[in-house]
């Protein structure tokens, strides 16, 4: 039989461990699209949902091209502003450009500036038909373009661009390393681990 004490410290690792997976597992996918740029991403029915965080206190956008090129991009840029969020869609002309769509297909859930760092999440169907700006995500490849700025004017002049060409609907998850017999342990959450230790203390001291 466990103690009590025993028994709730098994039942807090085995919390913490099950609330690591599920933070896990919000969104399936993910990716860096450069040092400062880290993105997540899932399907749900007819959308796609994508988390954004990014080391800027400027604009972050996320968006969609045939070419990976500015001029053929199905885009939505946000960020905050002092105390607002702001959100647009946008498509890239042909003089490599970018105006705003008067068809918006984006949707802000959330946009949040901490430390220096933006966070949007947002989403946006996997179909679009209104206007021939749109970009569809099907099962083949696409430009995933990441941008950001360091203000919040949205200007090409001022953007760094990332783009990786991938399927979002088949993502191939490049292979993770872990050192040699950790197990992946190192994907835990600090706190999980400090508490894994103290845990492990704690029943170890009860037989001594």
């Amino acid at each position: 039989m466990m103690s009590c004490t025993t028994r709730g410290v098994f039942i807090a690792v085995l919390f913490c461990l099950l609330s690591s997976t599920n933070l896990a597992e919000a969104y399936e996918n993910s990716l860096l699209c450069d040092t400062n740029f880290d993105l997540s991403w899932k399907v749900e029915g007819s959308a796609i949902y994508f988390k954004a965080r990014v080391e800027t206190t400027g604009y972050v956008g996320v968006g969609l091209s045939r070419t990976g090129k500015i001029n053929d991009t199905d885009i939505c840029v946000g960020g905050v502003n002092g105390n607002r969020t702001y959100f647009w869609d946008y498509y890239g002309r042909p003089d490599g450009m970018l105006a705003r769509d008067d068809f918006p297909r984006c949707n802000l859930s959330s946009a949040t500036e901490i430390d220096g760092i933006t966070t949007l999440k947002f989403n946006r169907p996997l179909i679009t038909e209104e206007n021939v700006y749109g970009v569809n995500v099907t099962d083949s490849k696409l430009y995933l373009m990441c941008v950001y700025g360091d203000s919040d004017e949205v200007y090409v002049s001022n953007m760094t661009v990332g783009s990786k060409h991938i399927n979002l609907l088949n993502y191939e998850h490049p292979p993770t390393t872990t050192p040699s017999g950790c197990d992946g342990i190192y994907s835990l959450p600090v706190s999980c681990l400090l508490l894994f230790v103290f845990s492990f203390l704690s029943m170890f001291s009860i037989f001594v």
